[in-house]
This record gives structure tokens, C-alpha cells and sequence, in this order.
């Protein structure tokens, strides 16, 4: 059975209309959730665009991307640097685990102030193949079979699902819960510099793009927005709630990840 790697983590919240406290800066919310500051920053240009903060952990770059209507904690593998042009994964869980309950636990001690009104949780699994066809297989395996689906050598496949429940972390709020599963085509473009940099004056080495096939199982779990903000406590409550579900799904479908038996138990 295919192998199946974290690409992405991501936790969303989605402050209430209108703003009644200026949302924190993309470095203040890292130094909140993380406790120092970030490697990177980029302010944002105007009133309608991003901040955006970024910071190695370990083997992954979280970026906190803090936009007029939604704030954006995510968790990506860190660039390949070996010789062979490799996709990027997060091969341990264990730590993606670690680093999303981080992030959670700053929202549980109040690390937003703002109201938030709406929180999502998503999550990317790949599993890179040689081609489609074995893309297709891939991912096939891992649909239930009570969908039907069946496909061999097409392209571009996609196939998603919604699930709503009624969340038991915070009583009547209702839950979109989004499978999808689905075949991509990645491209990674990298720079070789001779020994680091570039000399005054000399020409900067063209970048080389690298495709990868993937087939792709990915989580998007959110609530409702609801008419009264949710409290701090409520926002980590139903995120760790999204969290339990989809490692369920996850086990359901028979999902063979790496570090998936090793990850934090819900």
C-alpha cells in the first residue's frame, strides 16, 4: 500500500465583522504562540493585504499569515537541501502533532483577543507517485469502497465529500467536515548558488522547476459561523475536536502515513 506524508497543517480563524480590535501583527503572533521571534517578516503593503510571519521548527516552517478577514497559523516541511531535487514532506507527525497542539493551546489561553466568529482546521496528506496511473491507484485505494469510485489512466481527478456533524465539544454548533481526494501536479522551483551567493554584477542562475505527481487525501473541517463570537476556550475546543475526527477518518479509510501510528492519540 502506498505511503502517505503531512504537506500541509493549517489552523484559520475568522474574526468577527466588523473588526472591534485591531487584529496583532503576524510577529506578535508568532512571539505569542511560539515564544520568540520569527526568522522572516513581511508587512503588509496596504489595508487589504497580509502580514506574514515565518520561522523554522525543526523540520517544518510555520508561517502566520494575518490578512483583514481571516488569520492563518500554517505548518509546512522545510526546503529540500540535498543534491536530488526531492517533494517536500512532513515525514514526522509526531511533531507536526506537537506543533499544531501548540498553536492551539495559545488560542486556549487567550493568545487571540480578537472576536472570532468562525475556525477551520485543514490538513494534506500526499503520497508522490512515478505517474497518474499509479497516482490513480493510490489514491483509489483509499476511498471507501461504498463511493464506487473506479478510474485507471485519466487525469486531474478529484472526488470530495461533506460529512456534517453537530460538534459535542461546544454544544449545537454545526461542523462541516470536507474529505477530498484527488490527484496533483506540484511544481517546486529551486536556485543553486556557487557557494551561497551571487558576486556583484554576475547573472543569477536561471531556477529549475521539478514536477511531481501526488495523489492527495485532504481535511477541511469547520463550523457554521455562528451569530455571537466564540470564546478563546471554545475556538481550541472544536479545533481539537476536528482534530480527533479526522484522525479517525483517518484510520477508518485505512490511511497508511508515515509516523500516522505514532501520532498524539485523541
Amino acid at each position: 500500500m502506498a505511503e502517505w506524508s503531512a504537506f500541509v497543517g493549517r489552523l484559520t480563524l475568522f474574526p468577527s465583522a466588523p473588526a472591534v480590535i485591531p487584529l496583532p501583527s503576524a510577529p506578535e503572533l508568532y512571539r505569542r504562540i511560539w515564544g520568540s521571534d520569527p526568522d522572516n517578516f513581511q508587512k503588509a503593503q496596504n489595508p487589504l493585504s497580509a502580514d506574514v510571519a515565518q520561522g523554522k521548527r525543526g523540520l517544518m516552517v510555520a508561517h502566520c499569515v494575518v490578512h483583514p478577514t481571516r488569520i492563518d497559523l500554517n505548518l509546512g516541511p522545510a526546503p529540500d537541501s540535498g543534491p536530488t531535487m526531492n517533494l517536500p514532506l512532513i515525514v514526522n507527525r509526531n511533531g507536526l502533532h506537537a506543533e499544531m497542539e501548540r498553536m492551539m493551546s495559545a488560542l486556549d489561553s487567550g493568545g487571540i483577543v480578537n472576536p472570532i466568529s468562525r475556525v477551520a482546521l485543514y490538513l494534506q496528506l500526499l503520497s508522490p507517485q512515478p505517474n497518474s496511473v499509479k497516482a490513480n491507484e493510490a489514491v483509489t485505494s483509499i476511498i471507501p469502497v461504498e463511493y464506487g469510485v473506479k478510474i485507471s489512466n485519466e487525469e486531474d481527478f478529484i472526488f470530495q465529500i461533506n460529512k456534517p456533524y453537530v460538534s459535542k465539544a461546544v454544544l449545537g454548533t454545526r461542523m462541516n467536515c470536507i474529505t477530498k481526494w484527488s490527484v496533483e501536479r506540484i511544481q517546486v522551483v529551486s536556485i543553486t548558488l556557487a557557494g551561497g551567493s551571487v558576486p556583484h554584477g554576475a547573472q543569477v542562475p536561471s531556477p529549475q522547476t521539478t514536477e511531481f505527481v501526488a495523489g492527495s487525501m485532504s481535511f477541511d473541517v469547520n463550523n457554521l459561523p455562528v451569530s455571537v463570537p466564540l470564546p478563546y476556550v471554545q475556538q481550541a475546543a472544536l479545533l481539537r475536536e476536528a482534530r480527533a475526527v479526522v484522525n479517525r477518518i483517518e484510520q477508518e479509510t485505512g490511511l497508511n502515513s508515515k509516523g500516522f501510528s505514532n501520532a498524539e492519540p485523541n
